[in-house]
Formats: structure tokens, sequence, C-alpha cells
């Protein structure tokens, strides 16, 4: 199932439409010199250029290029205008960085499988994660680029809230059929929480370090990370009610 875009990548796209709209003039401006400078070009080619594949070939590159440079100059200035923008930005790249940690986490037969963007009242769970020796993990992704070691606290306090209403999203979801049920060991499947840090701050992190039973851990670490996660065993059926339960969740959420 295709995860939607993630919540801070939604808003950016939303900042970055209301900043076009805003600068409409500019917009306007560099959309038709770049179609000038492209119609000459191709003017010029088909009257005085040798009549060759390889010509047109150039010509299309060359409108692919300079549209992608003209694209990418609205957004540099977007960034340098807009930091919010920036913000939001920093936080889709931080969380699409985690999901394809996932990936390579599901493919090591690791977890079971994870829900992206499971709204809430306010904000969302970034990922829940279903594994398969580790209970349930909420991971909480985040890119920052000062690398500045005592933000790890506030990102362990920022989790321990994560933490809380994932164990609520839990209780909803899985209700009497599964949440809470007593295995041999006696003990319930357990809710886990992690900071999944990116950008300049996750090489300051040597180790995993563990901030009031919150993990906080560099991006390139959560792999192993959840390989180590073991004895609470999550069975095949648990796992895919669970998934089921919090797709449907996400879906009604949404809606």
């Amino acid at each position: 199932m295709t995860s939607p875009a993630s919540y801070p990548r939604v808003q950016f796209r939303e900042l970055r439409s209301a900043w076009l709209w805003k600068n409409r003039g500019v917009v306007t401006a560099m959309a038709l010199l770049t179609v000038g400078v492209l119609g000459a070009t191709t003017a010029a080619s088909a009257m005085w250029g040798p009549d060759f594949a390889a010509t047109w070939y150039a010509i299309g590159a060359l409108t692919g290029g300079f549209t992608v440079l003209v694209g990418a100059m609205l957004t540099v200035a977007l960034l340098t205008h807009d930091a919010q923008a920036l913000h939001q930005l920093r936080g889709a790249w931080g969380e699409e960085n985690t999901t394809d940690e996932l990936r390579r986490a599901q493919n090591r037969k690791l977890i079971w499988g994870w829900v992206d963007g499971v709204g809430l009242q306010r904000g969302d769970l970034d990922h829940f994660v279903v594994t398969r020796r580790g209970g349930l993990v909420v991971l909480d992704s985040k890119f920052r680029t000062d690398p500045n070691l005592t933000l790890t606290e506030q990102l362990a306090k920022d989790a321990s809230r994560v933490r809380l209403r994932a164990e609520g999203v839990a209780t909803t979801v899985l209700g009497g059929r599964v949440w809470g049920r007593r295995r041999a060991s006696g003990r319930s499947v357990q809710v886990r929480a992690a900071v999944v840090v990116w950008g300049a701050l996750q090489h300051e992190i040597v180790e995993v370090e563990d901030h009031h039973g919150v993990a906080v851990l560099p991006g390139r670490q959560l792999c192993s990370w959840l390989a180590t996660l073991d004895g609470d065993v999550v069975t095949e059926g648990v796992a895919l009610e669970t998934l089921k339960g919090l797709h449907e969740f996400r879906l009604s959420a949404r809606s």
C-alpha cells in the first residue's frame, strides 16, 4: 500500500503554493522568460541548425534542464524568505529517510511492517512500526543541521509525548481484540518510543542514548537498533491485525 505524503511534506507544498501565488508577478516573468529563451533556441535550430535527430534531442534536454533550473531557483528563493517552509522541508527529509530505513528493516525481516503519518487531533505519529521481536515501536523523525548535543534531551521529551499518544492509538485500534491480551509470559505487547535523528546532529550521537525510556539514535543506526529489540514477540496474526487497524484508523482520521 502506497503511503500518503508526510505531514511536513504536505505543509511544505501548501507553503510553496501560497508563496508562489503571493509572488505570482515574479513567477510569471520567469515563466515568460523561459518560454522566450527556449522558443528562440528552437526556432534558431530549426532554421540554421543541422536537421539531425541529435539536434532535437539536445533541444529537449535543454528545455528540461532550463525548466528544472528555474524551478530550483524559485525553491531556493522560497527557502531563503520563509523559515517555516525550510523547517517543514527538513521534517519531510527526516521522515522520508526513516521510511527508506524501514524498507531495509522489512527486507531483513526485522519488522512486519509500518504505517506512516497516523493523524491525531494535534499533529501525527510519524511512523508506527510493528516489529517481529520488539513489540510496537513509534518513531519520531527529526532533521537537525545544528550539531548541538543539548538538543537530544528536548528530542526525548518530544518522543515521550509521542509515546503516550501512540499508546492511546494502540488502545483505540486494538481494543480488547489484541491490546492488553496476556501471553504465556504474562506480559502484554509493549509500545516503545524512539527519536530518529538525521542531519548534522546525527553525526554527534556516537551511540544510542536512552532518555527516560526513550531511545535517541542516529538515522544510520535504525536498522541495527531494531535488530537489538528482543523478547516481545509479535505473531504474524497480531501483526496483520494491527497493521490493518492502523491503516483504517489513519484513513478515518484523515477523512
